[in-house]
Order: C-alpha cells, then structure tokens, then sequence
C-alpha cells in the first residue's frame, strides 16, 4: 500500500510553483534566491533567468558584483547568502512582458523557480 502511494506521489505530484503579485504596473518589485556560495566551486555564483521566452539570462552574478543586458532595469546584488533582483518597473511591454517564470541557477547549475508568474494588473 505503501509503495503504491509513493509511486502515485512521485508520477502524479505537481510541485506548487510560488507566485509572485499581484503588482501594480510600474510598481517595483523584488525577488530573492537562496546562495551558499561558499558552495560554488567557479566564478560564477548565481544566473537570473525568465523560463517563458526562451530561457533568456537577465543578470549573472560572480562574488561580488552582478550584471547583465538588462543591468538598469533589473539592478541585482550578491551576498554570501542570496542574491536579489530589484525590478524598477514592472511591465508587461518594456522591455518585455514580465508575467512570466522568473528563476534563479545558485552556483551556475540547475534552477530553482522563485516566481512560477509575476501577476501585473
């Protein structure tokens, strides 16, 4: 019986993704990921992405500092713990729709979803 729940759980179960909002249009907004860089073993510590267009990289982070093409409408900061990133404006036009995942790669590997969609009205 046991192992029959346990199979059930595993093929059936759908991990709850956190939703983020609703915000307001041009409101800001911040999200944050758990780090334990001390874990990271290359120079890249943490990758900012969007999971609905392409997979796009937002902001990449080292040891100390971050950035990336969007570096002004996404600051993102680093610390030995977490890393965050502040959206000035929230959108749904520029400089993309931004109801849509949001995910963090700690370390530079794997993701883990911090927002399963940003709710803008």
């Amino acid at each position: 019986m046991l192992l029959i729940f346990l199979v059930l759980l595993l093929c059936c179960w759908t991990p709850v993704e956190p939703s983020c909002g609703p915000i307001k249009e041009g409101q800001s907004t911040t999200l944050t990921c758990e780090v334990n860089t001390a874990r990271c073993s290359g120079s890249v510590f943490a990758i900012w992405r969007i999971e609905e267009t392409g997979s796009s990289d937002i902001a990449s982070c080292g040891s100390h500092l971050c950035g990336g093409f969007y570096s002004s409408e996404f600051p993102t900061t680093i610390s030995s713990t977490r890393t965050t990133l502040n959206i000035k404006s929230v959108s749904r036009v520029t400089p993309f729709n931004m109801e849509t995942k949001w995910s963090c790669s700690p370390c530079g590997r794997g993701h883990s979803i911090v927002c399963g969609k940003l709710q803008v009205y």
